[in-house]
């Protein structure tokens, strides 16, 4: 089923912000996005696999797993490689929201590592 719906989000615990984006919920299939002026995100499970998208300048897909994976983000600078690793996953249905949250962390080629938090409400009107 896919709902066009009001996403609010938030990253590294900033305050909510409200975009126009989507809820498409298909069993094996679950995703949650946005598209605001500067940029958007996806998140993607299916069948236990976990993606992340970025949209807009700094545009980028991370494919995450419990065990470390890398990716590279494109830079006017350079490409820049980070290491990743899915810390968790949670996904809470209830009959008129969907609440993602998901945590993972991002570690550059100096070795300096942040844990990521990014949270997606999806309001079924």
């Amino acid at each position: 089923m896919r709902y066009d719906t009001d996403i609010y989000y938030s990253s590294q615990n900033e305050p909510y912000e409200k975009a126009r984006g989507y809820v498409i919920d298909e069993g094996s299939t679950f995703r949650i996005g946005f598209s605001s002026q500067e940029y958007g995100f996806e998140v993607k499970n299916e069948n236990g696999k976990v993606t992340v998208a970025r949209k807009g300048e700094q545009a980028y897909e991370i494919y995450l797993t419990k065990t470390p994976s890398s990716f590279t983000l494109k830079t006017p600078y350079g490409n820049l490689v980070y290491h990743t690793r899915l810390l968790s996953y949670s996904l809470e249905k209830k009959p008129n929201s969907y609440m993602l949250t998901l945590k993972y962390s991002l570690t550059d080629n100096s070795g300096h590592s942040q844990e990521n938090v990014l949270k997606l409400r999806g309001m079924i009107k």
